[in-house]
């Protein structure tokens, strides 16, 4: 049996000087992946193995909201197009 636990992402802005500033660092303000359906890209940054594929192939597939629009990309193919 395998068990899907959920991911959740921390949004990360711009600060004064141009650099990252974290919102939320340490898990606090973390939100599932789906709130961020409305936003026309992102990049998911995580260490290797942290389910970044699985939870994006999870969302392309349940999405109802997106229906036909939710589309799974890999990054090299994501630099592929116009």
């Amino acid at each position: 049996m395998s068990t899907v636990v959920r991911r959740t992402c921390t949004e990360l802005g711009n600060d004064a000087s141009g650099g990252a500033s974290g919102i939320g660092l340490l898990g606090a303000n973390a939100r599932p992946l789906g709130e961020f359906r409305s936003t026309p890209a992102y990049v998911l940054l995580g260490d290797p193995g942290a389910g970044k594929t699985t939870e994006f192939d999870r969302e392309s597939r349940e999405s109802t909201e997106l229906g036909d629009a939710a589309r799974m990309l890999r990054a090299k193919d994501f630099i592929e197009l116009d």
